[in-house]
């Protein structure tokens, strides 16, 4: 042993402890080296190998199951939107998803066959299923709100600018969230110049916007909140749905360089701005 360190010392420079290190490692080296493919060889006879037909039964077992009632389900054309629950259970809803749609529908009344994926609870591969029955019939553009309306019982009662959410709920198809929105939109504007702004709150139907048209008018005394263009600053300007941020900060770069800004016409050399857009804004501004 002490021959080997010696010419380990001689031949690699080594230092008596690094000899002795050398050692101990080449030993242990070579064993892991033998051991893993002894290891590899052992695992593999050791392994069962699993005869052909219990593949078969175990693919069987990983199919998904079939329900019972999977069977009973007949499809047929169908509305959503006036379908009874009993027609629905027919066609595979589970009772409490037809009383769901049916919710859904008193109150959004259904559009496009792709809003019933909108239902909490819809299997998308069910939806698949029903996807080929399912029959909208186009609609005038009152749609099924139209329905709710009685002859003789059209005239305008509501004041738009100060109805509150009861009067606006009390429209078929307008909820607690679409109310609310008429009125949020409203204060941001100023106020409504015209019912057909209502077109424009976010998520009305134009069947349902018809229906408000209706009930609620426009004072044609009323003088919504102006905006003081030549004070007004970037924020109270950018915010106005009409206005917005980019030009907002146009207008207040335009002013800065050439003055109070006196009229329309002005307002219209100012480029970069979409004049068609701007154009509405101008009963909410006050040129000084």
């Amino acid at each position: 042993m002490a021959n080997w360190q010696t010419w380990w010392r001689n031949v690699f420079g080594f230092s008596q402890s690094e000899s002795r290190a050398l050692l101990i490692l080449l030993p242990l080296l070579a064993f892991i080296i033998v051991a893993v493919p002894i290891f590899q060889f052992w695992m593999v006879r050791s392994t069962p190998v699993t005869p052909p037909s219990i593949t078969v039964l175990d693919s069987l077992r990983l199919e998904p199951r079939v329900s019972a009632d999977a069977g009973k389900s007949q499809f047929f054309k169908f509305d959503p939107n006036t379908a009874t629950r009993e027609e629905l259970i027919e066609l595979g809803f589970k009772s409490f998803l037809a009383d769901r749609l049916i919710r859904y529908r008193e109150k959004n009344p259904i559009e496009q066959k792709e809003e019933l994926l909108k239902l909490y609870g819809m299997n998308e591969s069910f939806y698949r299923q029903l996807e080929p029955f399912i029959d909208i019939p186009k609609r005038e553009t009152l749609g099924y709100a139209h329905r709710q309306i009685k002859p003789g019982n059209s005239k305008p009662i509501y004041d738009l600018n100060t109805a509150d959410t009861v009067q606006l709920k009390s429209i078929y198809g307008v909820g607690p969230k679409l109310s609310q929105r008429i009125i949020n939109y409203r204060e941001k504007l100023g106020g409504y110049v015209s019912t057909d702004q209502l077109y424009e709150v976010y998520g009305l139907d134009s069947g349902v916007v018809d229906l408000l048209k209706m009930k609620f008018f426009v004072s044609p005394d009323f003088v919504p909140r102006k905006i003081p263009i030549n004070s007004a600053p970037e924020k109270n300007l950018s915010q106005h749905p009409y206005v917005g941020l980019v030009p907002g900060r146009l207008i207040i770069a335009y002013r800065f360089q050439h003055g109070a800004i006196k009229d329309w016409t002005q307002l219209k050399e100012i480029r970069a701005v979409d004049t068609v857009k701007l154009r509405r804004a101008l009963p909410y501004l006050e040129f000084e």
